[in-house]
């Protein structure tokens, strides 16, 4: 009876070891393969991220000085319009609201100003942008 038990757990040991045997092959063609798929997509990935961050940096440039602009237009009217009629225009209410659209167009302009250097650095040193872009992943993440 001893040497039935014996047998059994020695024919369990060795049916156990070569599911572990196979698990551990399974697992590593997988990770090979998944390292693979890695390779052949990194590039892809990285123009990817490149073009995504330079459109991106693009329209917030084109809306950073869009802004600024229009609140020079309209500042300039109505500082104009206040000068026809001799009102002290800090005063006003309007004049509070030209001086909200002044802070507006001046974030709106340093937003701008960010990100033509952001967009520079994408089309002049990609390696660069994405060394600082991965360094700022890291940092969020870790």
């Amino acid at each position: 009876m001893a040497k039935e038990v014996v047998e059994s757990v020695v024919g369990v040991k060795e049916t156990l070891g070569k599911l572990v045997v196979e698990g551990l092959e399974a697992g590593k063609t997988n990770i090979i393969k998944a390292a693979d798929f890695v390779k052949e997509q990194a590039p892809e990935l990285v123009r990817e991220i490149l073009a995504w961050n330079l459109v991106r940096s693009i329209l917030l440039l084109v809306i950073g000085w869009t802004a600024f602009i229009w609140m020079l237009r309209w500042c300039i009217k109505d500082i104009k319009r206040y000068n026809d009629d001799e009102e002290n225009l800090i005063q006003t209410s309007d004049g509070m609201i030209i001086v909200l659209w002044v802070i507006v167009g001046v974030v709106g302009f340093v937003m701008g100003t960010i990100h033509v250097f952001e967009a520079l650095k994408i089309i002049f040193a990609p390696r660069l942008y994405l060394l600082e872009y991965i360094k700022t992943l890291l940092a969020t993440n870790g």
